[in-house]
């Protein structure tokens, strides 16, 4: 232990409680890349729900709105009963999907399935992840906010708080594609609403233009 001997390697931090240059049981030093992605996972877990919160509140604020202000001028002229039908339809298919992809499970990575994605997906370096312990499958990321490695791994999705990746992508595909028809469609119906009862304003003000002449 002389004075220029280099310090251990940056990446490693000492356990708590333990003296220096012990061991945990399993032998080796707590990485503290593990540590703080367990820290970043455990506080980021309010923040997921809050965004998930975020969601639900802005789409059923946004469907009871469009029923509140919408739907009393249909039917009119331009538009039939019907529609009324396609926005409730188009309101549970988007929470139906967003259900989907919260539950679904995005591909993470585990010690029963990762020689399978290993074969599936050649990994690219022969290091593991130093906060899984696990070997990396091809074109999989560790998530430090879900503190967990997905297969594929696309991205983190706010609005649902889970990871896109191979388990769940063709579900997040269907998930903007819903509702990305939802809003052209409630866009739509809000204009032929908005000019129908600006028609109707236009005609009321000449019915009574008598009035100031």
């Amino acid at each position: 232990s002389g004075r220029g001997m280099p310090e251990r390697d940056s990446c490693l931090m000492q356990a708590p409680g333990l003296p220096r240059g012990k061991s945990t049981g399993g032998g080796r030093l707590v990485s503290r890349a593990r540590l703080a992605a367990k820290e970043a996972a455990a506080g980021s877990s309010w923040a997921r729900m809050n965004l998930q919160g975020v969601y639900l509140v802005l789409t059923m604020g946004g469907f009871m709105a469009f029923i509140i202000k919408g739907h009393p001028h249909i039917p009119s002229q331009a538009l039939s009963t019907f529609h009324k039908c396609i926005t409730y339809v188009l309101f549970f298919a988007c929470l139906a999907a967003w259900v989907c992809l919260v539950k679904m499970d995005p591909g993470i990575v585990t010690d029963q399935n990762v020689a399978g994605l290993c074969d599936m997906f050649e990994p690219v370096s022969k290091r593991d992840c130093v906060t899984c312990e696990r070997p990396k499958p091809g074109r999989s990321t560790h998530c430090f906010r879900c503190n967990v490695c997905v297969a594929r791994f696309d991205h983190h999705c706010v609005l649902t708080g889970t990871c896109v990746g191979i388990g769940n992508h063709r579900c997040f595909i269907l998930f903007l594609i819903v509702h990305l028809v939802s809003a052209y469609y409630v866009y739509s119906l809000s204009a032929v609403i908005l000019e129908n009862v600006s028609m109707d304003h236009v005609a009321w003000f000449k019915n009574i233009s008598w009035l100031w002449r």
